[in-house]
């Protein structure tokens, strides 16, 4: 699955998620959402002492389309190499894959390695990569946004109005003066009130912050589902101050389903070959007090 993940191109993962048929603004807002979360999650993961050779953004790229690459001495190049690869059919007692194939970009052969031969670095401890949860968020908060405007729109447009064509220009000004927030409207004695019709398309004003509630929330969502932190906005200040210590925790817990992988691989790595291979997470500890005491106190070692 991993394998099959990688390899799949960008464009054809954009057709499944958003179809090239459907240009629409809906699709183009999911598309920026999708960049967006993308860019935030590429982000989030330094490598210290990966060797130079190595690019850094390909390695968190391979990881998220595929949830797997191998670290490896390649001969050939006479340097380290660290590839996105599919994993063979060979497995050990606790079903970890024994041997796996890379899968190199422009005319670089695939090479077969044993697990004694090089390191497989996964993503996520389900070793799958996580880009259709990122297009599933982008997808809902493009969703979100685009019924925000026609709301919005909706708001603007409120009424439906038949009237004798000979009063038209009278029925008008007198609306224009309305929007206009005229506290008094004067008429002639011939303005015939009783001949307007109206027919309301009002949208209950109390639709727009529940959409926008909801948009909050799944932005929320997936920053808890990439470690990041969001504070809620929507409610009082007690309450955001309750739910901190939950949010918290689950941001740890995203925290450590990411990086915990990465750090036994970088063990391996340091143990095979006799480096000094560090990822760690790029956010400064002491502008998310919270987070930092609740490390400390031993919650998760992130």
């Amino acid at each position: 699955m991993a394998g099959r993940r990688h390899e799949q191109n960008p464009y054809d993962a954009y057709s499944r998620f958003l179809p090239r048929k459907q240009s629409t603004v809906q699709a183009a807002r999911a598309i920026g959402y999708f960049d967006k979360l993308y860019e935030w999650y590429m982000a989030r993961v330094e490598w210290e002492g990966m060797p130079i050779e190595i690019d850094r953004r390909y390695v968190e790229d391979a990881l998220a389309w595929g949830g797997l690459v191998v670290f490896y001495w390649d001969p050939r190049l006479g340097e380290f190499v660290c590839l996105s690869a599919t994993q063979t059919n060979s497995l050990d007692l606790y079903g970890n894959p024994r041997e796996f194939i890379t899968n190199p970009r422009g005319a670089y052969e695939p090479v077969r390695l044993s697990i004694d031969e090089c390191v497989p670095i996964w993503g996520t401890n389900s070793r799958v990569g996580v880009v259709d949860n990122l297009m599933d968020f982008a997808e809902r908060l493009g969703s979100i946004d685009t019924t925000l405007d026609i709301v919005v729109q909706g708001m603007r447009v409120t009424r439906i109005i038949t009237c004798p064509e000979e009063q038209r220009h009278t029925y008008t000004q007198i609306m224009k003066e309305q929007q206009d927030g005229t506290p008094v409207i004067f008429g002639y004695d011939s303005l015939d009130i009783t001949a307007i019709n109206a027919l309301d398309l009002k949208i209950d004003p109390n639709l727009l912050p529940r959409l926008r509630h909801e948009f909050n929330q799944v932005w929320r969502n997936a920053m808890t589902f990439m470690g990041i932190t969001s504070v809620n906005e929507d409610k009082a200040e007690r309450l955001v101050a309750d739910e901190a210590s939950g949010q918290d925790g689950q941001v740890l817990i995203s925290r450590n389903s990411f990086i915990q992988p990465r750090k036994l691989a970088a063990e391996e790595i340091n143990r095979k070959f006799g480096l000094d291979v560090r990822p760690k997470w790029c956010f400064d500890p002491e502008s998310i007090p919270d987070l930092l005491l609740t490390e400390q106190a031993g919650a998760l070692n992130v």
